[in-house]
């Protein structure tokens, strides 16, 4: 199986907008517009990751060995002015390719739960994500 990698952006004006109300409800509204592209399903869960500097996550796949309801992993990132110096990488292990994409603020990241390992490398400064799994 082969998946799409692409750079393209999405427009993260209003996430960030929301996020930095405290009183929009930015995690229901991540849902909510997951949900809308999920056949109406919810998303699994919800992680706001923050990395402090020095901080890194060893390779792994995101479902369990006895549960495997994780169908797709969504991470968006919240780390403005980000640069490849900072560290932090997502690195995902895709057949006999190693892709590595910066945490940059707006960018969004989807990938299935339990086909692609991955690792953060490890971070020079404080990283902020947002990680959302789907679920069966």
């Amino acid at each position: 199986m082969r998946f799409k990698i692409t750079d393209a952006d999405i427009d993260s004006a209003p996430w960030r907008a929301e996020l930095d109300n405290p009183h929009s409800g930015a995690l229901a509204t991540f849902e909510g517009r997951v949900r809308n592209h999920n056949q109406g399903r919810a998303v699994g869960a919800l992680h706001y990751a923050c990395y402090q500097e020095g901080s890194f996550y060893r390779k792994h796949v995101d479902s369990f060995v006895n549960d495997k309801s994780r169908q797709y992993s969504l991470i968006v990132y919240l780390n403005p002015d980000w640069t490849e110096a900072d560290g932090g990488q997502l690195k995902l292990y895709i057949e006999d390719e190693t892709v590595e994409i910066l945490p940059e603020s707006g960018r969004a990241v989807c990938f299935p739960s339990h086909l692609i390992p991955h690792e953060v490398a490890n971070s020079h400064k404080r990283r902020l994500s947002l990680t959302g799994w789907l679920k069966k």
